[in-house]
């Protein structure tokens, strides 16, 4: 098992992770990023925010940067029914 550390920057802010994670590997940090992401995403859009991008920059407990995961949203509300 290897700590994993996962810093959060978005629009407005950098948060860095002080505490870490104990994962098996770099796929199972990756795979709490992801759903990490998923979570802030839905979120940030669920309290009217039409564009949201945020980096997850994940770290090995030795500060060795093993992955990085860029997400961005874009809402789009079409007035227009027909257009998608």
């Amino acid at each position: 098992m290897c700590r994993y550390f996962f810093h959060l920057v978005n629009d407005s802010s950098s948060i860095p992770d002080k505490e870490g994670q104990e994962l098996a590997n770099r796929e199972a940090a990756c795979a709490v990023a992801r759903r990490t992401a998923g979570e802030l995403i839905a979120h940030e859009v669920g309290a009217g925010r039409d564009i949201v991008h945020l980096t997850i920059m994940i770290d090995d407990e030795a500060g060795a940067r093993v992955a990085n995961l860029k997400a961005v949203a874009n809402v789009v509300v079409s007035e227009n029914p027909l257009v998608p």
